[in-house]
C-alpha cells in the first residue's frame, strides 16, 4: 500500500546532485570551518522521498550529519543507507517521524490540511493508506505507557547512527509529549523485528 521501489530509481541529470558534487560549495563549507565560523556542516536530503544516490554520494563528501527522511510509514530508501553510514561514521537525523500527522494521531480521513500547511503536498490517498497502516502498529502505543507520537519518535531511535529526530509540533502539548520520550525505555529486540516483519509483508 504504501512501499515504492526507489532501488532502481537512477536519474540522468539530477541538480541535487550537482549540488552534492560541488567542490566550490564543499571547499567554501570547509573553510569556513576552518576558520571556526561554523561547528560543522551537513546534508538535507529531499524534500520528497527517492534520493538513495544522492544520500550514498553525499557520505562520500564526509559531512558531520545527513538529515534524512525515516519512519515507520517511510523506510526507503533511507534503511539502504545505514550501512554507508556506519562506515563514513555519518551521524543521521530523522525528520518527520510522524508521517504528516498519521503516525501522531491528528490526522484523520475526513481531515485536509490548508495550502499554507506544509502537510498539505502529501496525496491524500497515501495519507488514507497511511491510516490502515497506522493500525498495523498499534501493539506500539496501546497497553503500554507510550503515546503513539512518542512511539513513532522511538522507531527511528532504534537505529545506531540516528543520533536525534526532528518532529513537527504545533502546540505546548505536543512538546511536552515529544520531549518526555526520553525518559522512556527504547523499542525492544522483538517489537523491532516485528516492524520489519511487517514492512517486508507490505
Amino acid at each position: 500500500r504504501l512501499r515504492t521501489d526507489y532501488i532502481d530509481i537512477y536519474q540522468l541529470h539530477n541538480p541535487r546532485m550537482d549540488f552534492i558534487n560541488n567542490d566550490e560549495v564543499l571547499e567554501t563549507l570547509d573553510e569556513l570551518k576552518k576558520e571556526g565560523k561554523i561547528r560543522s556542516f551537513g546534508m538535507a536530503l529531499g524534500p520528497d522521498i527517492g534520493w538513495l544516490d544522492e544520500g550514498l554520494d553525499s557520505m562520500n563528501h564526509s559531512p558531520e550529519t545527513l538529515q534524512i527522511i525515516y519512519n515507520l510509514l517511510e523506510q526507503e530508501p533511507s534503511k539502504f543507507l545505514f550501512n554507508k553510514a556506519k562506515e563514513t561514521k555519518t551521524s543521521l537525523i530523522a525528520r518527520v517521524p510522524h508521517a504528516s500527522g498519521i503516525m501522531d494521531g491528528s490526522f484523520t480521513k475526513d481531515k485536509v490540511y490548508s495550502k499554507d500547511d506544509h502537510r498539505s503536498h502529501r496525496r491524500q490517498k497515501w495519507m488514507e493508506a497511511g491510516l490502515e497502516a497506522r493500525d498495523d502498529f498499534d501493539f506500539l502505543y496501546k497497553d503500554n505507557n507510550r503515546t503513539i507520537g512518542q512511539a513513532a519518535i522511538l522507531f527511528p531511535l532504534s537505529v545506531e547512527n540516528i543520533c536525534t529526530v526532528l518532529p513537527n509540533f504545533t502546540s505546548h502539548e505536543e512538546i511536552d509529549e515529544y520531549s518526555r520520550t526520553s525518559e522512556l525505555s527504547p523499542l525492544t529486540k522483538d517489537e523491532i523485528m516485528k516492524i520489519e516483519s511487517l514492512w517486508n509483508e507490505k
